[in-house]
């Protein structure tokens, strides 16, 4: 995965230069009013922090009452990216912030600004400074400008703003869509966006991840977007996702995506129409690792309280289920917890199904016992354990005797 630092670098290669000397003798004056005077004391004193200072407060009053100028005059954005990213001042770093911030008021300026600019923002929006502050509100502003002007195109900075936020996995950019969402722009933009920047295309492993890491965070009961991400292009996107990345990471987050998704009203169909069900299935069948079977039975066995139609929809495979279970027992048999949700898995199995020779195929009286005896002194296991026993009709008072 692409770090911050090297994304930046990479989408505005010619500010890795060296900073140049300022030119000798006292510093020079400049035209507060003129932009190319502006941009000249910042390309001449980049070097000198004060000094370019001085000039990143005069751009920002000319970012607030000329935007368009300003995001339009290239030489000009580039340099106060250069700026910020080659300074550790913290002074100089708020004045670049406040620029972009004061730019991004206008959305005719928002829809001049060039990609790396979100970079540069998203680098800067971590943590709790003036800095970071500034450019969250810029990003904010960004989003907001382009949710208003649907009507003159598709949204160009938005997509790209959230594919970069994906890529490096930025969790302050999840918050602050939370706090945005259903107050300065309409939840249903912020759904569409996040669907069109799924990266179904990207087999890029790091990408699946970001996506889904973002999803899941906007899918949290706290978040106002919960609701409008319920859809079937969202499951679809999640379970495509799935397929194209056999790995542990990928399959995780997915199964963690699709029972957040379940939890609305209307995505048990959803998951249902996207085969989300059969994916789970066959992440299930993935043996290594104890966390995501934990989590794909538990999902699994949920679908057992959906309504019936969507049950129908879903052709779960319930016998195969039965079988992965008794398989995880057997490959984690010193996993507590796993012990603990296959247990009630079958139980709940046993109980609404009642396909007692699925459960009862392969020996899993004893199976259930060796559970019971590994795990002898944790009360759920023997709960579970025991209400397992009296389903397969064996001796739910059986006890373990060395």
């Amino acid at each position: 995965m692409l770090g911050q630092e090297q994304l930046l670098l990479e989408l505005t290669g010619a500010q890795a230069v060296p900073l140049r000397p300022a030119p000798p003798g006292p510093a020079a004056t400049f035209d507060r009013c003129a932009l190319s005077s502006v941009v000249q004391h910042l390309q001449d004193y980049e070097a000198v922090p004060y000094e370019a200072t001085k000039a990143l407060r005069a751009l920002a009053s000319l970012a607030y009452s000329e935007p368009v100028e300003v995001a339009e005059h290239r030489g000009c954005m580039m340099q106060m990216l250069r700026l910020s990213n080659l300074h550790s001042d913290a002074s100089l770093k708020n004045a670049v912030a406040r620029c972009l911030c004061h730019l991004c008021f206008s959305a005719d300026a928002v829809r001049s600004l060039s990609a790396d600019v979100l970079a540069a923002l998203l680098k800067a929006s971590e943590g709790q400074s003036e800095e970071a502050k500034l450019s969250q509100e810029a990003m904010a502003r960004i989003l907001v400008a382009e949710a208003e002007k649907t009507d003159v195109g598709p949204p160009r900075l938005a997509p790209e703003l959230l594919r970069q936020a994906q890529r490096i996995q930025a969790p302050h950019f999840a918050d602050m869509l939370v706090r945005l969402g259903g107050e300065l722009i309409p939840p249903e933009f912020l759904a569409a966006q996040l669907l069109a920047t799924a990266p179904v295309m990207d087999k890029a492993e790091d990408m699946a991840i970001g996506w889904l890491t973002l999803l899941l965070q906007l899918l949290e009961p706290k978040s106002g977007l919960a609701d409008v991400l319920v859809s079937q292009g969202i499951a679809t996107a999640t379970t495509s996702l799935m397929d194209m990345h056999q790995t542990i990471c990928v399959q995780s987050k997915g199964v963690a995506a699709l029972a957040a998704l379940a939890s609305k009203r209307s995505g048990p169909s959803a998951i249902a129409k996207a085969s989300g069900v059969k994916r789970a299935e066959t992440a299930l069948g993935m043996q290594e690792d104890a966390s995501l079977q934990m989590s794909c039975i538990s999902f699994l066995v949920s679908v057992l309280d959906w309504p019936l139609p969507v049950q129908e929809l879903c052709d779960m495979d319930c016998a195969r289920i039965v079988t992965l279970t008794k398989q995880a027992m057997q490959r984690h048999l010193d996993v507590v917890a796993l012990q603990v949700v296959a247990l009630s898995s079958l139980a709940k199995l046993l109980e609404v199904l009642a396909c007692t020779a699925d459960v009862k195929e392969g020996g899993a009286e004893g199976l259930v016992k060796a559970v019971m005896a590994r795990h002898k002194d944790h009360e759920q296991v023997w709960t579970w354990g025991r209400i397992v026993l009296d389903s397969l009709g064996a001796d739910r008072h059986w006890s373990y005797r060395q």
